[in-house]
């Protein structure tokens, strides 16, 4: 009788465990703020090199334990010295690789563990300055551009369903022609991109 009683807890505990950490099919969320730095192109002199102004959200799919899409929303203000600050907005689809997984049965990390996502996406940027005229194809007044990112996201388990991460990823730009301080124009074509870095909270959908 003690060895049968023995064997149900210990079924009991595993199925508890894997019930807490098995990975699956889930949607998630995340907000973030943080900044940008090492743009391309600007004036030296007209914009901060780190400013605490930008804002993300996304909401996450995993479809298995590796792999997942990632929809994002970014929005930027960027600090120009003397003049208007630039608003910058980008919408992009990621997809995304959960590097923690790699090799496993997909049982997520234990609370405080660390894990490491990355991301690499493509979308859609505008960007414009309050009166500001420039001639533009599609959005009047706005630099409209195609947008290419990458990036890596560590995360650190703080309950069952939330995370505190730090993300930091390099944004490229197709048919970007003006400066990210609208100093000066540039070429329209391949060319322009920033890092941007931001601290955040992730909670996952998850019975």
């Amino acid at each position: 009788m003690k060895k049968i009683t023995l064997i149900a807890l210990l079924i009991c505990a595993t199925a508890l465990n894997a019930q807490v950490y098995r990975n699956s099919k889930f949607w998630s969320m995340a907000l973030n703020v943080g900044g940008h730095a090492f743009h391309s192109h600007k004036n030296v002199e007209s914009i901060k090199f780190y400013q605490p102004s930008h804002i993300h959200l996304n909401a996450a799919y995993k479809f298995n334990h590796i792999y997942g899409i990632r929809p994002n929303f970014n929005f930027h203000s960027i600090n120009v010295e003397g003049a208007t600050n630039v608003k910058y907005a980008n919408f992009t689809i990621d997809g995304t690789i959960d590097w923690n997984q790699m090799g496993t049965y997909g049982f997520r990390e234990m609370i405080h563990e660390f894990s490491v996502v990355s991301h690499f996406g493509f979308g859609l940027s505008t960007m414009w300055q309050d009166r500001k005229n420039q001639t533009d194809p599609y959005i009047k007044n706005h630099d409209d551009m195609l947008t290419w990112s990458v990036g890596i996201t560590p995360r650190l388990r703080l309950s069952r369903n939330m995370l505190l991460n730090f993300d930091m990823t390099y944004v490229f730009h197709h048919l970007q022609d003006q400066y990210f301080d609208f100093t000066q124009r540039k070429a329209r074509g391949f060319g322009g991109g920033f890092m941007r870095y931001s601290f955040g909270i992730t909670y996952e959908f998850i019975n």
